[in-house]
């Protein structure tokens, strides 16, 4: 398994690297540096049979979220390489209500609290996993640690977070 992922995360690498030549909104470190903890996540954790969402509350790596998502058939590759251009819908950051994407993310801070927002809205729904991508930077936004203390006296034991630590801002 770590040679598929090891070689999807080369093809995810190039795909952005190809993309990026089109556009000037790219951001290619942060997506580059959670590369292989979403290939984890996509590739091996979610699965097709439970109700699971992902967010990734770093909404400036989310191209890599689109990358990802054609490889699954979920964005088509004519809609992604029309990323950023007047033409495409697929904008700098995730939008909801695009294929796949289930939060608009962006405003650094606010994915660990929709999270923690949907879970306590479904937990008699019984929601299997909430995946949470979040950025070093975002731990000092003050939404993120309410969320984070939040969530366990609520008892909502289904989202787990992941923090990008590339110890990088921009």
């Amino acid at each position: 398994m770590l040679i598929n992922s090891k070689k999807r995360c080369a093809k995810y690498r190039k795909r952005i690297l190809e993309l990026s030549q089109k556009v000037s909104a790219l951001h290619i470190g942060g997506s580059f540096s959670c590369m292989e903890v979403m290939d984890v996540i996509f590739n091996s954790m979610m699965t097709k049979k439970e109700k699971e969402l992902f967010i990734l509350s770093k909404g400036h790596a989310s191209i890599l979220q689109y990358v990802i998502l054609e490889d699954h058939s979920v964005i088509k590759t004519k809609d992604l390489n029309l990323y950023c251009q007047k033409k495409g819908f697929l904008g700098v950051h995730p939008d909801i209500g695009n294929p796949g994407i289930n939060a608009s993310t962006g405003s650094l801070g606010h994915g660990l609290s929709m999270a923690a927002g949907v879970a306590l809205a479904e937990k008699n729904q019984k929601r299997t996993r909430i995946f949470v991508i979040v950025s070093d930077g975002e731990l000092q936004e003050g939404s993120t640690w309410e969320a984070i203390m939040l969530i366990p006296s609520l008892k909502l034991k289904n989202i787990i977070l992941i923090v990008d630590n590339n110890n990088l801002q921009s």
